[in-house]
């Protein structure tokens, strides 16, 4: 279901068009769409409207009263927070395709956004987008003295944290700040990972990397296997096995037991 209003623009244009924009957007009811990306990746919000030369459709998406995007006669503006990173390609317009593409999703983008378009003095409320926004999950295993990569899937400052409070350190412009006693001198950053070097059994446990609202970027469950160990050698499969030998060996003996004392 879409809505059309006719505009008919003079001295007073744009207020009036402004002032419908937020009417419409208060009193109209389309059935919203629900999209999921994970932080840090591209989210396409979707919408259709009536195609037309690009010079003379104008699209507007929008979070509430707060501007997002707006192509207007060829031109592409961005509200604050949105500069560079969301658009519209300008092949898809002529097509009625209006589809919003955010890049580099951050937990700030978690809102409602609607689209509205104008295409021959014809306002139509288009498409209402609720986008969320979730976390990474890592599981590692590593050897002992292997060095362990945390993606942290942004540039924005964080904090890594080991378990439920101790701090590992914080990251601010490609830099590596206030580090905790125990990894003085292991930290390095490489690219969107930080590098803990040389892990030991004392590291085995969870890494959490939060943003500064405490979001949860990213989750990382450490394993840290022994070198040499005996276990280390084994196939999984053959690794069962002995388990559940061991199991029944250990059942038979308990039965053993009780059968000797039952007769004594």
């Amino acid at each position: 279901m879409s809505y059309e209003v006719k505009i008919h623009t003079g001295k007073f244009g744009c207020p009036f068009l402004l002032l419908l924009l937020c009417i419409l957007s208060t009193v109209a009811t389309l059935e919203p769409h629900t999209v999921l990306v994970k932080v840090g990746s591209t989210a396409t919000l979707p919408c259709s409207g009536p195609g037309g030369s690009t010079d003379l459709v104008r699209v507007y998406w929008k979070i509430d009263s707060r501007p997002v995007f707006s192509y207007v006669r060829g031109l592409s503006e961005w509200g604050p927070g949105f500069e560079e990173r969301v658009e519209i390609p300008r092949e898809n317009i002529s097509m009625g395709h209006f589809s919003l593409i955010i890049r580099q999703t951050n937990f700030r983008d978690v809102a409602e956004y609607r689209c509205f378009c104008i295409e021959s003095s014809k306002l139509k409320f288009c498409s209402v987008v609720h986008l969320n926004i979730s976390g990474y999950e890592d599981r590692l295993v590593l050897m002992e003295g292997k060095d362990l990569l945390i993606s942290l899937y942004t540039h924005e400052a964080v904090t890594v944290h080991y378990g439920d409070s101790t701090l590992v350190c914080g990251l601010e412009r490609n830099r590596v700040k206030s580090p905790g006693p125990r990894y003085k001198g292991r930290l390095q950053l490489n690219n969107d990972k930080l590098m803990l070097q040389a892990v030991t059994l004392a590291d085995l446990g969870r890494y959490t990397v939060r943003d500064r609202h405490g979001n949860v970027i990213n989750l990382v469950m450490l394993i840290v296997n022994l070198q040499g160990s005996v276990l280390n050698s084994i196939k999984p499969e053959y690794l069962l096995v002995i388990l559940v030998f061991a199991a029944v060996l250990f059942c038979f003996c308990a039965i053993c037991l009780f059968l000797k004392g039952f007769k004594g």
